[in-house]
């Protein structure tokens, strides 16, 4: 169904078919093919999971998964200052939602005991991070661990090697008060010379300053505050506790399938991911990690000590993975990585290059190869070889015609029949050849193949996934695009390891194991990524920038045309309540779709627009910079317009709970959150509510409510020359009222209900900036949580906004 949509679309939006008067007639069937496509992406579980027909129905009745996050405990789980998921948790959770069709939804809470708490009244579904313990068991199932959390000894980076953890025993080791980990380690040393302190950074500095000679924490978390503190003088030196520790999912007791749900996508993220994500979140210390990483067993250590060289056998004519350069030496992709691994495990290998692949595999079978550094997808090794884990990997791109926009749904079935461009003797005819319903066209390399369908000598073109971006972007060869990546197609280069040498491939796969994320980028970056001697080239942060402004700009003029459509059938019924009931469901699915495909491009703008920050502003003028500032700026508002429509449109289907709530101090928590922000510190902000007070009501959603108003007063007051902002609350009668009033700009009473509805404003975006969606979201909680809100101002005066709830 995606295909026609799509092409209908093209033909609407086709460059020079309608004028703009045309191209507005058709926004409402663009919002129906939006709604159509977005609504035929979304969910569905990952078909590897093997699903039985009773947990995908489970997973179809629970689309949206409420977690709590300790927003503390980096690096593995914490709550940044944008209020976003971070750590080691948060990409686990990202795959797994992947895998099982669900979004996980953050819901935000202070701290642990307010997470505990919110799990046990079910208000959160999932909490990410928790560590199996039987006073749980009683509120939460858990998975299986999937976060180990190690204990290790962290000394001076001078201090020599401890033989094993007992040697604690002739230094003086500082320990946290209270930690579960610190009373494990004085169970199995009850005599060591003890230095408690309240927190592991305390433990950490007293090491560094020589007040210690050992300190015993968790690894993540240890390693990560020596990076953020600047402890550069110490090291992991060896493992406590590597196995027992650990973090699981606990999930509320009602729920026993999601715990099964979860344990299956847990298990099939692959190993090199996982690894990955710790690697990128704790690394260990620089100073231990060439010693650490590999962990050699005596075995392996000597085996690698007796073997002089390792006959390594690597193809000639396969740029840029590998080839022989102009002084005929081994280069490439697999070059670099054969001399990481080297390095790493201290092998000495041998090239023996051959330009065909066939011929390399006979030499090998013949035994004067003992390693095939990258052996092709169709060569059998399984009787005299033993494969290693994959070293890298990459999609494989199928590449278009600019003007055609069907007939390739991701599926190598949906190109039977067609002609298809490859290089000759390339990665893509590995897999390929496997289908013989393809009509394959050989051509002597990358540019030919893409010119090729530009001319329409070919329908499309395949190739590795990295080179084949990189020659598109550099050939000029015009007419043709990226269509989308092969699904469960890759490039996957492993080592084939003659089957008497075991310790061989034991080794190869701890050492390609070590090689970090930023390495492996690094020799991409050689190779197929961004040329260095060219810098980033503009035009892909334009393109990135065009195709969000597109995306956001259309999706902003939809929301807006269908709220206007929805206001002529609310004048037309007589049922208000009924027609805003109406208007309010069908905007929800516009603010689904529209923030989930926003979503994506916002992450790749802001990413690429740091990078360029960061790594490239030296080759920048001033405008270049302020550029790169009014970017990243703007896909900061649109990701804070994002995650406030999506609040706005989820608040119909959130369950409200009613609970007593102590105003006053939920007002406390909420304000010392805001401590360190420059609009609160500049702000005299009073709180007159009586300490006694309480209302009847949601407690996420009464923290929402005041949130907004509170910003919305610091917002509106910041250009005043002494800001006042008074938070005040009174019992009447049967309901409490509480009120928000600053001394800022105010508006007209003529605008009251014009503030309350979304995308409504009483300011310009220049004069106050902000998403036009806090109010309205003020105002729908308030009215769901059984209550009611209006405002009084004067213009220049100020504004005060009041909030009746049930006592």
């Amino acid at each position: 169904m995606t295909s026609w949509i799509l092409t209908l679309s093209s033909t609407l939006l086709r460059p020079g078919r309608f004028g703009f008067a045309a191209f507005t007639r058709s926004l409402p069937m663009l919002a129906v093919l939006a709604g159509l496509t977005f609504t035929s992406a979304w969910a569905a579980p990952d078909p590897r999971l093997k699903l039985s027909d009773a947990e995908t129905r489970w997973l179809a009745a629970h689309p949206v998964i409420r977690i709590g996050v300790d927003p503390g405990y980096a690096p593995y789980a914490y709550v940044d200052a944008q209020g976003r998921f971070r750590g080691v948790a948060a990409e686990f959770a990202d795959k797994v939602s992947a895998l099982l069709g669900i979004r996980m939804e953050l819901v935000p809470l202070p701290s642990w005991t307010d997470i505990i708490e919110a799990a046990k009244a079910h208000r959160i579904d999932v909490i990410t991070t928790a560590v199996k313990l039987p006073e749980r068991e009683a509120y939460l199932g858990f998975t299986r661990m999937y976060i180990p959390t190690p204990l290790v000894i962290v000394t001076r980076a001078d201090t020599p090697r401890l033989e094993s953890p007992d040697d604690l025993q002739h230094y003086p080791v500082a320990l946290v008060t209270r930690y579960a980990g610190s009373k494990k380690v004085l169970q199995r040393h009850p005599d060591l010379k003890v230095l408690f302190v309240e927190t592991p950074l305390e433990g950490l500095r007293a090491v560094s300053a020589g007040d210690a000679d050992a300190y015993v924490g968790v690894l993540g978390v240890s390693t990560w505050l020596a990076s953020q503190h600047g402890l550069s003088n110490l090291k992991v030196n060896i493992g406590f506790e590597m196995v027992e520790n650990g973090q699981n999912y606990g999930v509320r007791k009602d729920w026993p399938e999601l715990v099964t749900l979860l344990d299956k996508a847990l298990a099939a993220i692959p190993d090199e991911d996982k690894a990955a994500i710790f690697w990128r979140w704790v690394p260990v210390l620089q100073e231990a990690r060439a010693e650490e990483r590999l962990a050699l067993t005596d075995a392996e250590k000597e085996w690698v000590a007796t073997q002089p060289k390792v006959r390594v056998g690597v193809e000639t004519a396969l740029a840029p993975f590998q080839f022989l350069d102009a002084q005929g030496r081994h280069a490439g992709m697999v070059a670099d990585y054969l001399e990481l691994l080297a390095q790493r495990s201290g092998l000495n290998f041998e090239a023996v290059a051959e330009a065909d692949p066939q011929r390399l595999r006979e030499r090998a079978q013949r035994g004067e190869i003992d390693v095939i550094a990258a052996p092709r997808r169709g060569d059998d090794y399984r009787t005299g070889f033993q494969l290693t884990r994959p070293y890298y990997a990459s999609p494989l791109m199928v590449i278009t015609r600019q003007d055609e926009m069907d007939g390739f749904g991701g599926d190598v079935r949906t190109l039977f029949g067609r002609s298809v461009a490859v290089r000759r003797n390339g990665l893509s005819e590995d897999f390929l050849s496997e289908y013989p319903k393809l009509r394959i066209q050989e051509f002597e390399n990358e540019v030919a193949a893409l010119q090729a369908v530009a001319e329409r000598r070919a329908d499309v073109m395949v190739g590795e996934a990295t080179n084949v971006l990189r020659t598109l972007e550099n050939a000029g060869v015009r007419g043709v695009r990226a269509a989308g990546p092969l699904e469960k197609a890759e490039v996957a280069f492993r080592m084939a390891v003659r089957r008497d040498w075991p310790n061989l491939v034991t080794i190869i796969n701890k050492a390609a194991a070590s090689i970090t994320p930023e390495e492996a980028a690094a020799i991409r970056r050689r190779w197929v990524g961004v040329p260095l001697d060219v810098g980033w080239n503009p035009r892909t942060v334009a393109l990135w920038v065009l195709l969000a402004a597109v995306v956001a700009g259309l999706g902003y003029v939809l929301v807006l045309r269908q709220k206007r459509r929805l206001e002529r059938e609310m004048a037309q019924r007589k049922a208000a309540e009924e027609a805003a009931q109406l208007a309010s469901k069908e905007l929800e699915t516009f603010a689904y779709a529209i923030s989930h495909d926003l979503k994506a491009p916002l992450r790749r703008i802001a990413g690429f627009s740091r990078i360029l920050t960061e790594d490239y502003a030296a080759r920048l003028d001033a405008q270049g910079c302020e550029y790169l500032e009014r970017i990243e700026a703007g896909a900061i508002r649109m990701d804070q317009m994002v995650n406030d429509l999506l609040a706005y449109s989820r608040m119909e289907g959130m369950s409200i709970g009613r609970e007593r709530i102590a105003v006053a101090a939920l007002l406390r928590r909420q304000l010392a959150d805001r401590a360190g922000d420059v609009d609160y510190a500049a702000t005299d902000i009073r709180i007159e509510v009586p300490a006694d007070m309480t209302v009847l009501a949601d407690r996420e959603g009464l923290a929402q409510v005041l949130r907004n108003l509170i910003d919305n007063a610091l917002r509106h007051s910041r250009k005043v020359a002494a800001p006042v902002v008074e938070i005040g609350g009174r019992r009447d009668k049967d309901a409490c009222v509480l009120w928000v009033r600053d001394n800022g700009a105010g508006f007209d009473m003529a605008q009251h209900e014009k503030i309350f509805e979304i995308f409504q404003r009483a300011h310009g975006e220049a004069e106050f900036p902000g998403t036009g969606v806090g109010l309205a979201l003020v105002r729908r909680c308030v009215q769901r949580m059984g209550g009611r809100v209006w405002a009084e101002s004067t213009p220049g005066e100020g504004a005060t906004f009041h909030v009746e709830l049930p006592a």
